[in-house]
């Protein structure tokens, strides 16, 4: 099997002062740039001072592991690629950095899959709603979106002293695509 090398685009420091041309030419189709489908965001500097100070990602210490938390998986941990991992060999800098990191477990949320879907350096499982006790080594693992969506939403929720991580469905409405109605 050939498993495709993934290029992130690097951004250029200027990037959110680009004009929206610029930025897309830059993007070649490898970045979603949501302007494509969403209105622009009415924030104020306080809202945008506020969001530009959160960290790419946080590091919680459980005890006697700790957990990374991500929007997806490294390299590109804020999700703005169009790159979605299908064999564990694609997350080999995600899970050498988990382990720069000090991390056992990492948890993201930026595919909105329906349950769970839990990587090992070796294995991809699918899991659905349902609670699922993590095993002792490196695993990525990416749930639910908590808005409706087209995708059954939830959340999950992970118990460190038992080490079981539930995907929890909240049983909202499933949108419709306008070509599907």
């Amino acid at each position: 099997q050939v498993i495709p090398i993934i290029r992130i685009l690097q951004y250029p420091d200027n990037w959110y002062d680009l004009d929206f041309e610029e930025r897309r030419k830059l993007a070649d189709r490898k970045l979603y740039l949501y302007e494509n489908n969403e209105l622009p965001s009415l924030l104020s500097r306080r809202n945008r001072e506020y969001i530009e100070g959160l960290p790419e990602y946080v590091v919680k210490d459980c005890g006697d592991h700790s957990v990374l938390f991500t929007h997806y998986a490294m390299p590109d941990c804020t999700g703005s690629s169009v790159w979605a991992p299908e064999h564990p060999s694609e997350l080999t800098k995600h899970f050498n950095f988990l382990g720069q990191q000090g991390c056992l477990y990492s948890f993201s949320g930026n595919d909105h899959v329906e349950g769970m879907e839990v990587f090992t350096p070796d294995d991809r499982l699918k899991s659905a709603f349902e609670t699922v006790r993590l095993p002792n080594k490196h695993i990525w693992t990416h749930g639910p979106a908590i808005t409706r969506g087209t995708t059954r939403n939830g959340f999950m929720v992970y118990d460190s002293s038992s080490r079981e991580l539930s995907a929890v469905p909240l049983g909202g409405k499933i949108h419709l695509v306008p070509s599907e109605i």
